[in-house]
């Protein structure tokens, strides 16, 4: 899941027309952008039904933990624009919805960050087209129908549309069995 998480978002931050930059913190925001769930219990995780107030609560929380250990990470504060906080900032917003409905922050229209934008586009895809313990994976245009009904209220417009006029989710299926390759690029910490 997250190769093709990787995969999917890259596509489509190079399709958007981002630099290698922002595509490198792309790749690296989606990459990490679970890595809060380490705090979430797998039995949680792993719940074949629905979750209860409480254990949605502690799943909400993933993002914020997520942003803080990579925060943590850095030497000093990371400023707006360093990779390093593009990075935290897109592990924090990556479930943000557009219309407010998402978390952990409900952030709405242009206040969530653009690469999170980007990654929450490949990981609902990527989750989508993936069995869960809660339900079997979505043949591809069933999921690719969902993405369509996201955009606009949940999922952002012009993304999913560039997304779904280059057929990235096709285009990087068979792509997305290893990570990508780390780039080359220097970051700040």
């Amino acid at each position: 899941h997250v190769a093709q998480v990787c995969a999917l978002a890259v596509a489509l931050g190079e399709a958007a027309g981002m630099n290698r930059i922002e595509v490198d913190a792309v790749r690296r925001g989606a990459m990490l952008r679970d890595i809060g769930k380490l705090h979430v219990p797998d039995y949680i995780l792993q719940k074949p039904g629905p979750l209860d107030a409480e254990e949605r609560a502690l799943v909400h929380e993933h993002p914020i933990l997520g942003e803080r250990m990579l925060l943590a990470t850095g030497n000093a504060a990371p400023k707006a624009g360093e990779s390093h906080f593009l990075i935290a900032s897109t592990v924090r917003s990556h479930h943000e919805r557009l219309d407010g409905s998402g978390y952990p922050d409900g952030l709405t229209g242009s206040s969530v960050p653009p690469m999170a934008r980007i990654v929450a586009i490949a990981d609902v895809f990527a989750a989508l087209t993936a069995d869960r313990p809660y339900r079997p994976a979505l043949p591809v245009p069933r999921a690719v129908e969902t993405l369509k009904e996201m955009a606009g209220p949940k999922l952002d417009p012009e993304l999913v549309a560039l997304f779904l006029a280059r057929d990235l989710h096709s285009a990087v299926a068979s792509k997305a069995t290893d990570l990508p390759r780390e780039s080359k690029l220097p970051t700040a910490s």
